[in-house]
């Protein structure tokens, strides 16, 4: 049983690993497509901007979050056996 839920646990770290890379490119790629000459993002609405500066903080959680899941999974996994 403990086998199983490590397996669940690494995958699911892993899972959350690439999630927010993806997700950091997807920020990423919103900021180079909408800089301004001046160097700065525009965004349609206050609520936008709010939702991206959210997601920019989020992300080094999630891969820190993602990275201890998978590691604590691995552990569990290998003691398990």
């Amino acid at each position: 049983m403990a086998t199983f839920f490590g397996a669940v646990a690494f995958i699911a770290g892993i899972a959350l690993i690439v999630y927010s890379f993806l997700l950091e490119r997807k920020v990423k790629r919103y900021e180079f497509e909408n800089i301004t000459d001046g160097g700065v993002v525009k965004f349609s609405d206050f609520k936008a901007s709010q939702k991206h500066g959210i997601a920019r903080r989020v992300i080094p959680m999630m891969i820190v979050a993602g990275i201890f899941l998978s590691v604590i999974g691995f552990i569990v996994f290998s003691i398990a056996k």
